[in-house]
C-alpha cells in the first residue's frame, strides 16, 4: 500500500507545475484574451450552456437532409400533415417522459401503459356496452394505477427505475395480449358503439394542411408543460428533485452546476426557511474544495469567463489566483490558503473595489480591504 502511494505521489510530481503554467513570483500578472478562442471552442461552449439547442439542430438538419433527398414532395402539405399526425401520440408520451427524466428517472413501460389504458376504454365501451365517458374515466384510472405501481416500487422499495419499468413493461404488455386475445378493435365498431373515442382523431383542414384534434392537444400540452417548468415554483421543484446541483445562480444570473456538499447543505437550509416564510433566495457564491494528499485546493466564484488573472504567492505550496472581469474580482483559485478564500468571498459578495497591486502583495493583510 505504501509503495502504491509513493508511486502515485511520484507520478503527480512529474506532472507540469500549475504555477509554472500560470506564472512565477516575478510574473504576478497575466492577461488571457478570450477573443482568441477558436470558432469550434465557442460553439462547444455555447452548446454546453444550452443543451436543448442540440435536438433542435438535429431536427433542422434532418428536415434539410430529407428535403434534399425527397425533393419537393417532402415539403408538400400532404406529407407534412401526415408527419404531424404520426408523431402526435409519440409527442404526448414524450411530454410525459420529460417529467420523469427531469426527476432523474426513466420509464420504459410508458407505451405499454398507454396501450393497456386504451384497451380498457375500448373493451368497456365497444364490447361491454359501458357508456363511453365512464369507460374513458376507467381507462384513465388504469393509467394512473399502473404509473403508481412503478412509482411505489421506485420510491418506496428503492428499486432502480430502469429495472422496474423494464419488468412492468412486459407485465403490462402481457395484460394487453390477455385482455385482447391479440385481436384489435375494428375502427368501424368504434364508430358505431363509441364514436367519442375517435374525437382526437377527427381531421380539420387548414390552408391545405390536414390536422387532427390530437395534434392541437399535443401542442397545447407542450406549451402548458413549458409554462409549468419555466414559470412556476412547481417547475423549479421538478428540476430540483432531479438535479439539485444545477441551479440558477444569482451571482452571475446564469444556470450553473455545482456538485458539492456545501451546495446541497445550503440549498436544504433555504428550502426549510421558505417552508416557514417564503422570501429567501439562494444567493451563495459557488465554492468547491478538495484535498489531494498534503494539498488543499479551493475554487470560488465563476472562473469560466474572465478578463485577467493574477497571483498572490506566499511560497511554493501556498498561493491564490484572483480572477477579474471589468475590474472586479469574480473568482479565485487557492492552494492551501483557505483563509484568503474566506476574505475573497466577502470581497465578491459585497462587490468591493480592490487595488490589484495590493492583492498581489503577499505581505499585505487582505482583511484591511474589508474595513
Amino acid at each position: 500500500m505504501n509503495n502504491s502511494s509513493d508511486n502515485i505521489k511520484k507520478d503527480l510530481s512529474e506532472q507540469p507545475n500549475f504555477k509554472n503554467e500560470i506564472g512565477s513570483k516575478d510574473q504576478d500578472h497575466h492577461t488571457f484574451d478570450l477573443g482568441n478562442q477558436s470558432t469550434l471552442k465557442k460553439i462547444q461552449h455555447f452548446l454546453h450552456g444550452n443543451p436543448t439547442i442540440v435536438p433542435v439542430i438535429i431536427l433542422i438538419l434532418s428536415v434539410i437532409a430529407f428535403g434534399f433527398i425527397a425533393g419537393g414532395k417532402f415539403f408538400s402539405a400532404f406529407n407534412l400533415s401526415l408527419i404531424v399526425q404520426q408523431v402526435t401520440i409519440v409527442g404526448i408520451l414524450a411530454a410525459a417522459q420529460t417529467l420523469i427524466i427531469l426527476t432523474a428517472g426513466i420509464d420504459l413501460s410508458v407505451a405499454a401503459m398507454m396501450v393497456l389504458a386504451s384497451v380498457f376504454m375500448g373493451k368497456l365501451s365497444v364490447e361491454m356496452g359501458m357508456p363511453t365517458l365512464p369507460a374513458i374515466i376507467v381507462g384513465m384510472i388504469v393509467g394512473v394505477a399502473t404509473g403508481a405501481i412503478n412509482g411505489l416500487l421506485v420510491t418506496r422499495l428503492r428499486l432502480p427505475p430502469f429495472i422496474v419499468t423494464l419488468g412492468t413493461w412486459n407485465i403490462f404488455f402481457a395484460l394487453v395480449i390477455f385482455f385482447t386475445g391479440s385481436q384489435s378493435i375494428r375502427s368501424s365498431d368504434i364508430e358505431i358503439n363509441a364514436p367519442l373515442l375517435h374525437f382526437w382523431g377527427e381531421r380539420i383542414n387548414l390552408g391545405g394542411f390536414v390536422f387532427t384534434y390530437g395534434a392541437f392537444l399535443m401542442i397545447a400540452i407542450f406549451v402548458f408543460l413549458w409554462f409549468l417548468l419555466n414559470k412556476t415554483a412547481w417547475g423549479r421543484h421538478v428540476y430540483a428533485i432531479g438535479d439539485v446541483a444545477n441551479y440558477k445562480s444569482l451571482f452571475n444570473n446564469d444556470y450553473i452546476r455545482e456538485e458539492s456538499w456545501n451546495n446541497a447543505e445550503k440549498q436544504a437550509l433555504i428550502f426549510l426557511k421558505n417552508l416557514i416564510e417564503n422570501k429567501f433566495s439562494y444567493d451563495e457564491i459557488p465554492w468547491f474544495w478538495t484535498d489531494q494528499f498534503e494539498n488543499n485546493f479551493q475554487i470560488l466564484g465563476n472562473i469560466n469567463s474572465f478578463d485577467s488573472v493574477f497571483q498572490r504567492v506566499y511560497d511554493d505550496n501556498k498561493s491564490i489566483e484572483f480572477y477579474s472581469k471589468k475590474n472586479n474580482i469574480i473568482g479565485a483559485f487557492a492552494q492551501n490558503m483557505g483563509r484568503d478564500i474566506k476574505i475573497t468571498r466577502e470581497i465578491i459578495k459585497n462587490n468591493i473595489s480592490c487595488d490589484f497591486d495590493l492583492l498581489r502583495n503577499p505581505d499585505y493583510n487582505l482583511k484591511n480591504i474589508l474595513k
